[in-house]
């Protein structure tokens, strides 16, 4: 299943294909799920002022539905037991699946 979230343009540079991220269902936050990402666009979407960063979900028995909104935290680095993270606050919309 992938995922579309949001992520302020300024934080782009930050963000590569293959990142661990991990997703959270805003209404059911103890059911969290790996992810990778999988791409970003390359442009600003009008709609959200955010660049569209897509998030594959590693757990495929995990679904999600359509239409749940999700928070996402991408791991910029891992050292040791200590991750960098970078949240995309502004919970979306799950937008397509497999």
């Amino acid at each position: 299943m992938q995922i579309t979230v949001g992520l302020q343009p300024e934080d782009a540079a930050r963000v590569q294909t293959g990142m661990a991220a991990e997703v959270v269902p805003v209404f059911t936050p103890d059911s969290r799920l790996s992810g990778v990402v999988q791409g970003a666009t390359g442009t600003v979407n009008p709609a959200t002022k955010r660049l569209d960063v897509w998030v594959q979900i590693v757990a495929a028995e995990q679904e999600l539905v359509p239409g749940t909104a999700v928070s996402v935290e991408i791991v910029l680095e891992k050292h040791g037991w200590c991750h960098a993270t970078l949240c995309c606050a502004t919970p979306r919309a799950i937008t397509s699946s497999k």
